[in-house]
């Protein structure tokens, strides 16, 4: 209980400041609540997202608390019906940001491909507007090195270098992320890599 009010009121001091920037959207990069099947929590969640203010728009992309380690095509669905498209693209005066879904590329699900794909689409777009690009996650590509070993905490080998490839081809230049409850930050090829402590904890 404790903790859940101490979220509570960091969501409160957050949605103040967020009011007063008045900044073009907000972006949740995952792990909303911390059981996806606890109702009593995710209505919890819906009702603090209405202390922002209804202007300014609000995009979710999954944690794998929303849709578990392996990320299932049901579980997205689910997630979908509550907050949206796992992925979103916003084109903004001057720049452009991605949001994606990192669960399905972790997990390696049938949905990797597809979600690799639907990227390539959004950044060749974006490149063609001439502007700056900016990535939104849940899952860091890596923490502390490209190269560094498998864990909890990063994107597999066995994908992480095709996407820090895809997004040093279309000149990101920042990718932003959650997941570690700490913060981190990294770099390859000139994309620079941000983690960004938790919010609501």
């Amino acid at each position: 209980k404790a903790r859940g009010l101490y979220s509570e009121e960091l969501m409160e001091r957050i949605a103040k400041e967020v009011n007063s920037l008045r900044p073009d959207f907000v972006v949740f990069s995952g792990d909303l609540v911390q059981w996806r099947t606890d109702q009593a929590a995710l209505d919890a969640f819906k009702q603090l997202t209405t202390l922002f203010d209804q202007q300014i728009p609000l995009y979710f992309v999954p944690g794998n608390h929303d849709v578990g380690n392996t990320a299932e095509p049901d579980e997205v669905a689910r997630f979908e019906e509550r907050y949206g498209a796992s992925h979103f693209v916003w084109e903004g005066e001057g720049y452009t940001a991605i949001g994606y879904n990192a669960c399905v590329i972790k997990a390696q699900t049938e949905g990797e491909q597809s979600e690799y794909e639907w990227l390539r689409a959004r950044l060749t777009e974006a490149t063609e507007r001439g502007c700056p690009i900016t990535m939104a996650a849940h899952h860091p590509l890596f923490v502390h090195s490209a190269d560094e070993a498998d864990s909890g905490e990063n994107t597999p080998l066995a994908v992480r270098q095709k996407y820090l490839d895809l997004f040093a081809e279309f000149d990101v230049e920042l990718v932003l992320s959650g997941h570690l409850h700490r913060s981190a930050a990294g770099e390859y090829e000139g994309v620079r890599l941000q983690t960004i402590s938790a919010a609501g904890r």
